[in-house]
């Protein structure tokens, strides 16, 4: 499907005006790749997210107003509501990863991160822990999230895949503090919301989460015929 994963962030930004459709069609008219109908509602999916985002503005934790007012509902900052994140899954080698690049590159919006969600919680359980090592009091799932939220309105996470049980016990209190300082999530995975952590211990504990993410993020399953990532090895020694 591409050559180099490079060609798709080359051109992307080339398109960043105009958003992840418009990058595809560049990639489409190179001949980099072939259209993928599939691919295509992705896409625009994720269009209308890109275009949502121009709108959105959230002023960051650490710059928000702590006035009497502003405590009591009636500031000037007030927060507008965050645009739906999206989900997307399927098996692998459809070009999951490749779209939410698109999307990511183009999204008009400064503060934004991609990671890898492993990645993502491994920071997350050192955050935390430090934080009860420097004997901080309370919960610390908050003010993890609150200085996740400092430094990106979008997070965008490739591999979302739950495996350990620490990981499943702070998910739903760790996203949903995300979500009340207004983070818009978008996420690819291979497997659907409900088979996440499927089988692992106390999952009746973490059910919580998977209701919260399908509340919050649109589901959006990517089911391309065609295996990009063999065919691209189909040949090859």
């Amino acid at each position: 499907m591409l050559h180099s994963a490079g060609t798709s962030r080359t051109l992307a930004q080339d398109s960043s005006n105009d958003g992840p459709v418009a990058a595809l069609n560049a990639l489409l008219d190179s001949g980099d790749m072939r259209p993928d109908p599939v691919q295509r509602a992705a896409a625009e999916r994720l269009q209308q997210l890109h275009d949502e985002l121009f709108d959105y503005d959230r002023t960051p934790p650490s710059q928000q107003s702590k006035g009497f007012l502003n405590r009591l509902g009636f500031g000037g900052n007030k927060k507008a509501a965050a645009p739906r994140g999206v989900y997307i899954y399927g098996p692998v080698g459809r070009g999951k990863s490749m779209i939410m690049d698109l999307f990511f590159d183009t999204a008009p919006i400064q503060r934004k991160r991609r990671v890898h969600f492993h990645a993502f919680m491994q920071e997350v359980q050192e955050r935390v822990h430090a934080r009860r090592k420097a004997g901080g009091e309370g919960n610390p799932i908050p003010d993890t999230a609150r200085a996740i939220a400092d430094q990106a309105t979008l997070l965008a996470f490739d591999e979302f895949q739950v495996e350990n049980i620490a990981d499943a016990m702070i998910l739903a209190r760790l996203f949903e503090a995300l979500f009340a300082e207004g983070v818009v999530v978008v996420a690819t995975s291979n497997v659907m919301p409900r088979n996440l952590y499927k089988d692992g211990l106390q999952r009746e504990r973490f059910l919580p989460f998977i209701d919260l993410l399908v509340e919050r993020l649109d589901v959006f399953e990517l089911t391309s015929e065609t295996d990009y990532r063999l065919d691209r090895l189909r040949g090859r020694p």
